[in-house]
């Protein structure tokens, strides 16, 4: 059974959903991003690695431009995430650090319950698509980076939009998951709230 489902791929678009839903609701917000097609994990820790730093602070065309050492723009970090229980010295740190308060954040807006209602296919040249794929693919633009290791559009081979319904302590809403076949797997590329 197990070689046919790595035969067969990653799930399927509604298993993705329903896994990005269970970890927001758990306050996980590292577990949520695993469901994402971006690879914010590991944006953060080489964005913000002592190496990128010092690209970003001699490129000038950076806020970190303004400051003379990486110790110091780990220090304005340490302060902008000032409820972070640990000390920033690395891109881990800082990815630490969002994760932190972005849990935080969930814990105020707790999801009660949730239900998939709809799964339907839809073209990947549908603008959504297109706009997301492009957005991710730029988002490297004013570093070093390479792009590709952490979104890579051609990758992308089939779209399903997944509706969702919620309950929080504000009542009730609907959510619109884009969900694409990245790889062989079934990644979220984009999110529209209908409050």
């Amino acid at each position: 059974v197990l070689i046919i489902a790595i035969a067969l791929g990653g799930g399927s678009a509604k298993k993705t959903v329903n896994g990005y839903m269970k970890a927001i609701q758990n306050c996980d917000n590292e577990k949520a991003q695993s469901y994402q097609a971006f690879d914010y994990k590991n944006y953060y820790i080489d964005y913000y690695s002592e190496e990128n730093i010092e690209d970003l602070m001699d490129s000038g065309d950076s806020w970190m431009a303004d400051y003379d050492d990486v110790e110091e723009v780990y220090d304005e970090l340490e302060d902008e995430y000032d409820d972070y229980s640990g000390t920033i010295k690395s891109g881990k740190d800082v990815y630490a650090a969002m994760v932190e308060e972005s849990n935080e954040a969930l814990k105020d807006d707790e999801i009660e319950e949730f239900e998939i209602t709809d799964v339907k296919d839809i073209d990947i040249s549908k603008d959504v698509i297109e706009e997301s794929i492009e957005r991710y693919e730029d988002f490297c633009d004013n570093s070093d980076l390479d792009g590709k290791k952490y979104f890579n559009g051609k990758k992308v081979k089939k779209a399903k939009k997944v509706t969702v319904k919620y309950k929080d302590e504000d009542g009730s809403g609907k959510v619109y998951f884009y969900v694409v076949k990245y790889g062989s797997d079934w990644k979220i590329i984009d999110m529209e709230y209908d409050y």
